[in-house]
């Protein structure tokens, strides 16, 4: 948002021309591989933050779910819950990027993990 002079300019739609586009556009954002938290340093009882909103969060309850407003659910789902909120209409999303901890999203979280797990490897 630097570049845009702090205006979101991020599509609220699927930028897709047809369902093929937009099926092809939701497996391209889907995960690669499937993780769980604590491939991310993530542990059970740990508290999430929402990138959007740092006063929204949610509490790890399981390898692959996060307790948020009361339900149990993936990061994934809440995410896209949050985004529809903001206008968003996006069918997926990968909640990696959007819930966070100490300041790093999941996904940064993990690529750090994932070098020093290679960095231990190489010693």
């Amino acid at each position: 948002m630097k570049l845009t002079g702090g205006k979101d300019v991020t599509p609220k739609d699927d930028i897709a021309e047809d369902d093929t586009g937009i099926e092809a556009l939701s497996k391209a954002v889907s995960k690669k591989r499937n993780y769980v938290f604590d491939n991310a340093g993530v542990k059970v009882g740990d508290v999430l933050t929402y990138s959007g909103d740092d006063s929204i969060t949610a509490t790890v309850v399981a390898p692959k779910k996060i307790l948020f407003e009361g339900e149990p659910m993936s990061v994934s789902k809440a995410a896209l819950i949050l985004l529809h909120r903001e206008g968003y209409t996006w069918k997926s999303v990968n909640g990696w990027q959007y819930w966070g901890l100490d300041g790093q999203t999941l996904s940064e979280r993990l690529s750090t993990h994932q070098a020093d797990d290679n960095d231990e490897e190489d010693e």
